[in-house]
């Protein structure tokens, strides 16, 4: 409300504070025993503020992680099965991070793997579930009708 009765201009900039909400993850949606699956995950700070983003990754069991296959500085926890990244993450702008494991090749029944990951930075928590199937091509969809 303008309590003047005339019209206001704003003159300066509108500041919007780090936005962290937009962050996503790739990876394959099916998979074979032995097979590799590349997590992408992207960090994207909508806000003009820079932040500190976090970003913590649980692996699938029955993966085994691929040697050297983090990247942009995070860290994998061979012991924990878990990738951590801590850094910077300017305003309107992605970090990206990724990292592989190697299907357990001794699944032979559909599996579904879960990996489940947070990213934080500005002042709440994301969480990015990533599910991939493994022999998924074994699955039968069986039509039931009642009559």
């Amino acid at each position: 409300g303008d309590s003047n009765g005339e019209r206001d201009i704003f003159l300066g900039q509108v500041f919007l504070p780090a936005d962290m909400a937009d962050s996503s993850v790739s990876f394959k949606g099916t998979a074979e025993p032995g097979e590799t699956i590349t997590y992408t995950f992207t960090l994207n700070n909508a806000g003009y503020e820079s932040v500190t983003g976090l970003l913590i990754s649980q692996a699938p069991t029955q993966t085994t992680y691929v040697a050297n296959s983090a990247t942009n500085g995070a860290v994998f926890d061979e012991a924990e099965m878990r990738l951590e990244w801590q850094g910077p993450v300017d305003g309107s702008s992605d970090v990206e991070i990724s990292f592989a494991v190697v299907v357990d090749p001794s699944l032979t029944e559909p599996t579904a793997l879960l990996s489940q990951s947070t990213v934080a930075g500005d002042g709440n928590e994301y969480h990015l579930p990533a599910i991939t199937v493994i022999n998924g091509h074994q699955l039968r969809l069986i039509q039931v009708s009642q009559n």
